[in-house]
């Protein structure tokens, strides 16, 4: 039994010994009943998120005099400042769009400001989104399989910190164990995922408007059933809408 109070839960014992009720299928259809109530409020989430990157981007490569003409460009000391200051900022970020979807799940109220709620601890989230950055970085380097191993089974960590006030170590340690459990159903989500944003692509980005939250209610569906109280079901999924 292990002394962390978070593992030792009835929720996650059940995750990790195999009990858990994960069905990427049923998730999507649940998580598509929840996107009707909350679509509006993620797609404005996600045009702000987007535009904080590419601001941050811009104004890094400005103030660092970076030129991307090459791979070698992306080689430099210069760009790997960058890369650290992209993920010190959008990582709370991305925590928070996560976090919006495991309140869907929860049935609670989501609001756009919701992506700044973790910028308080963006030091904590950015370091455990760097560590996933670089162990996905190398597993890439290794074959690629074992990197996109790593970027599925290390999915929940950053709403692992967030939620469950784990530290970076731990959260990556206790979501690549849990999503172990079941691996093939989070590739399959992944994969789907994958898809569904491919074809939001084509449509020039207007598939995102439902591609998007469908995604984080997935997402959080999904974490829900592992680490929550109770299995969730769709029960009330009236408008959340709220700027």
């Amino acid at each position: 039994m292990s002394d962390n109070p978070i593992e030792n839960s009835a929720a996650v014992q059940r995750a990790l010994a195999g009990k858990a009720n994960i069905d990427v299928f049923a998730a999507l259809k649940q998580a598509n009943e929840l996107t009707k109530g909350s679509f509006a409020t993620f797609s404005f989430a996600g045009v702000v998120v987007l535009a904080i990157f590419i601001a941050v981007f811009v104004l890094g490569t400005q103030l660092l005099n970076i030129e991307i003409n090459s791979a070698e460009d992306m080689a430099t000391p210069e760009y790997s400042l960058l890369n650290l200051i992209i993920i010190l900022v959008m990582s709370p970020l991305l925590a928070g769009l996560t976090m919006m979807g495991v309140n869907r799940a929860r049935r609670k109220e989501v609001k756009v400001l919701d992506v700044f709620q973790w910028i308080s601890i963006a030091v904590v989230i950015a370091l455990g989104a760097l560590i996933v950055a670089i162990i996905v970085e190398i597993g890439l380097q290794l074959f690629i399989l074992p990197g996109l191993y790593l970027g599925i089974a290390t999915t929940f960590t950053s709403a692992l910190i967030v939620d469950k006030k784990l530290t970076a170590v731990s959260a990556i340690v206790l979501s690549v164990r849990v999503v172990n459990r079941y691996l093939g159903q989070f590739v399959l989500f992944f994969v789907v995922s994958l898809g569904l944003f491919a074809f939001a692509g084509f449509t020039l980005g207007v598939g995102l408007v439902w591609v998007l939250p469908l995604y984080f209610n997935t997402k959080g569906i999904l974490y829900e059933n592992l680490f929550g109280d109770a299995d969730f079901s769709v029960e009330q999924t009236g408008s959340t809408f709220s700027a």
